[in-house]
């Protein structure tokens, strides 16, 4: 923004000269952030949550993960400018890095502002136009540049869920979401794999679900569109009566969805209560930032006011006490 003329009238370069264009830049910035870091951090640990998933299905038990995400808002938008033809054989990148590219090329500051003073003598800054047309700045778009080569060159992060899907194929993966269409890897005759995109129907989540309850596929998948209405638990009359491993693959700012796990994986009338391993608040499958840390050391209590670890958090009691009361001192 100072390069821009946006900011840059006090002594080091830190007023204001455009409350609108800063306010805008900031609010788009932040946005992409939000967007950006939520499904980052949980794509993040995603492999330690596959290979707690392998192990659980060798052990004989069934997986079901709760997401917040499907970042099908994302894939629609990468879809949109393929044609349907390579839809086949799909090469591009979908990742939530798109999110940070797609801020930069749209919404990074680059526009130029010219610092003028008012009729009252304070300093401000205004758009620069040529025949009409804004005039960019130099410096600001080629640090946008640099900002795009470096991060197009870093490796990319999948998504959460579509890194579990691929994973372990659509035959083993109940997915119970609100996407009309996913991407899903294929192997040909030659034993080539490719992504290709796939339509769901309407009905896809009450077949899904279907296949999860009659023990056809053991690994569930689901998000807020998913865990409305239903049930995953080890109902009696179910033929899949396998121990739930229920996974709560959240970032910190959706703890408050904790309040409406319960339902999904437990009930009563079944022939195992589920194991929560929480994905966002546990040391196998931490965030590794100072919030996450934080919210690791609340998550169990917020659970258990809902009701949803039974008699107790989870955890040894004499720790969990000790917690408990450092937590009510804070």
């Amino acid at each position: 923004m100072q390069a821009a003329n946006i900011t840059g009238g006090s002594e080091g370069g830190s007023g204001t000269l455009n409350k609108q264009a800063k306010s805008a830049a900031r609010s788009a910035f932040e946005s992409a952030k939000q967007r950006f870091f939520g499904h980052l951090l949980t794509s993040m640990k995603t492999p330690t949550l596959i290979r707690s998933i392998e192990r659980d299905l060798e052990a004989g038990h069934a997986a079901v993960v709760q997401i917040v995400s499907t970042g099908e808002a994302l894939m629609e938008r990468r879809l949109a400018e393929l044609p349907t033809e390579e839809w086949n054989d799909v090469r591009v990148d979908i990742t939530p890095r798109e999110y940070v590219l797609d801020y930069l090329r749209h919404s990074f500051p680059v526009q130029l502002y010219e610092p003028f003073t008012d009729s009252e003598g304070r300093l401000s800054s205004r758009p620069v136009t040529r025949d009409g047309q804004p005039v960019e700045s130099r410096e600001a778009v080629a640090r946008r540049d640099a900002l795009i080569e470096k991060l197009a060159s870093l490796p990319p992060v999948p998504g959460a869920l579509d890194q579990i899907v691929q994973r372990f194929g659509t035959d083993i993966v109940a997915e119970v979401t609100g996407r009309s269409r996913r991407i899903v890897r294929r192997t040909s005759n030659g034993g080539h794999d490719r992504l290709v995109v796939e339509t769901r129907a309407g009905s896809a989540n009450l077949a899904e679900t279907a296949a999860f309850m009659d023990d056809q596929k053991r690994v569930l998948v689901f998000s807020d569109a998913g865990g409305t209405g239903r049930s995953y638990h080890a109902e009696l009359s179910a033929r899949n009566t396998r121990l739930r491993v229920h996974y709560l693959l959240l970032t910190y700012s959706s703890l408050d969805i904790l309040s409406a796990v319960r339902p999904q994986s437990r009930r009563l009338r079944e022939t195992w209560p589920r194991h929560l391993r929480p994905g966002s608040a546990a040391a196998v499958l931490a965030e590794g930032v100072a919030r996450s840390q934080h919210s690791s050391s609340r998550w169990p209590f917020k659970f258990w006011g809902a009701g949803g670890c039974g008699s107790e958090p989870y955890g040894d009691p004499q720790l969990v006490a000790g917690r408990t009361a450092r937590l009510r001192a804070a």
